[in-house]
């Protein structure tokens, strides 16, 4: 029977000679070694129309009016011919990109598909021959941003958490005012649209975590402004890899409010509105300052990925 025998006697150090860095493989190489044909060629950038592009538009367009949420920005209803085998995959397309809470109805999905279309069949008719349309109909769109959002640096939420022997949030959540500087988690103070968030958000189904029990309260200060204070918000790396669609979700939940507080109001409508992004490689937060129209709110959403992924 043999023996294991473990020594200190330091081993032979192993040296890879090989190049660190190899060379990138050009598609003809990767085609004539797997035996591919090539069918096709996609522009860089991804898909024309990936699903998860398409989703985070119908996410952004979407708004509640009571009833079943409607297309944002749809200014007429035409008929448009179809044949009815078309339509019946719309039924099952639709069913494939819902998700708890988003439903979206076939009509719906077409209108996006549409748009998307028919911004790229423009692209293809003005671009000189032999060049290909970009492949970005269904980016949200930064039109209505009119300021670029301060980004600092914030302290880390889940040591302060801790510190103050709060819970750490499974959702969204609300930060009190005073979150960086109170010494007891007793003397916590909320902004007055604290509790609109928490039903907006409940009312859609928007993941919200809570960084305390149930049973305590905070009070809540008032906003006498002509301006809606949104309390700061805090979104850490488990909720953007759970709840990848629920960012864009809530920024689309708390324009559609806003816009409808500000209706019949005249001159400029400004929203301030804080968000704790938590990094998912070292658990380090930045905190996004934004100060603007309600358009640009929608918008955040890829500069909280942005952040998050860095």
């Amino acid at each position: 029977m043999g023996r294991l025998v473990i020594t200190d006697k330091p081993k032979a150090r192993l040296e890879v000679v090989e190049p660190r860095t190899r060379r990138r493989l050009t598609a003809e190489e990767i085609e004539s070694g797997l035996g591919a044909e090539r069918v096709a060629i996609i522009p860089s950038g991804g898909s024309p129309m990936s699903a998860y592009a398409l989703r985070q538009e119908l996410f952004r367009r979407l708004r509640s009016t009571g009833g079943r949420p409607g297309l944002d920005g749809i200014d007429m209803k035409p008929k448009v011919p179809m044949r009815r085998l078309r339509w019946k995959k719309l039924e099952r397309l639709a069913k494939q990109v819902e998700n708890d809470g988003f439903r979206p109805s076939p009509a719906q999905l077409a209108s996006i598909i549409l748009d998307a279309g028919i911004d790229q069949f423009e692209e293809v008719l003005t671009k000189p021959a032999g060049e290909h349309p970009k492949s970005s109909a269904l980016t949200p769109r930064q039109e209505g941003q009119s300021v670029t959002p301060e980004i600092s640096a914030y302290i880390r939420v889940d040591q302060r958490l801790a510190e103050l022997g709060c819970l750490f949030p499974a959702g969204i959540a609300v930060l009190p005012e005073n979150f960086e500087t109170v010494s007891s988690r007793a003397d916590f103070r909320l902004r007055s649209e604290t509790a609109t968030i928490r039903t907006l958000f409940k009312n859609n189904e928007v993941p919200l975590g809570e960084i305390r029990p149930a049973t305590e309260r905070a009070p809540y200060t008032q906003n006498n402004n002509f301006e809606w204070l949104a309390p700061t918000l805090f979104i850490s790396s488990a909720v953007l890899s759970e709840y990848p669609l629920a960012v864009s979700v809530a920024l689309n939940v708390i324009g559609n409010y806003v816009t409808d507080f500000f209706r019949g109001i005249p001159g400029k409508k400004t929203v301030k509105l804080n968000i704790v992004v938590e990094r998912r490689r070292d658990r380090s937060c930045k905190k996004i300052r934004y100060d603007g129209d309600v358009e640009g709110v929608s918008s955040l959403a890829d500069i909280i990925r942005q952040i998050s992924d860095e």
